[in-house]
C-alpha cells in the first residue's frame, strides 16, 4: 500500500503571525496575486511551501 503525504495547509491567522501580517494585508495579498491561496469549504489555507515562497519574497525586498 503506497502512504502519500499530504501538504500542510496553514490558516490565514497562523500566515499572519509568521509574517507580522494583518488579516486585511493578508487578503490584498491574495487579492493581488503575490500569495497563492487554496479554498477549502468556505475558508482559504496557504500550503507550507506557497508561505515559505512568500516569506522568502518578502525578504528580497527588504530596505537596505
Amino acid at each position: 500500500m503506497e502512504t502519500s503525504i499530504l501538504p500542510q495547509l496553514h490558516t490565514l491567522v497562523t500566515v499572519g503571525e509568521r509574517t507580522s501580517l494583518s488579516r486585511s494585508a493578508l487578503y490584498r495579498e491574495i487579492k493581488a496575486g503575490r500569495l497563492q491561496a487554496l479554498k477549502v469549504g468556505k475558508a482559504l489555507r496557504i500550503s507550507e511551501n506557497e508561505l515559505q515562497r512568500f516569506i522568502a519574497s518578502l525578504e528580497a525586498q527588504k530596505v537596505a
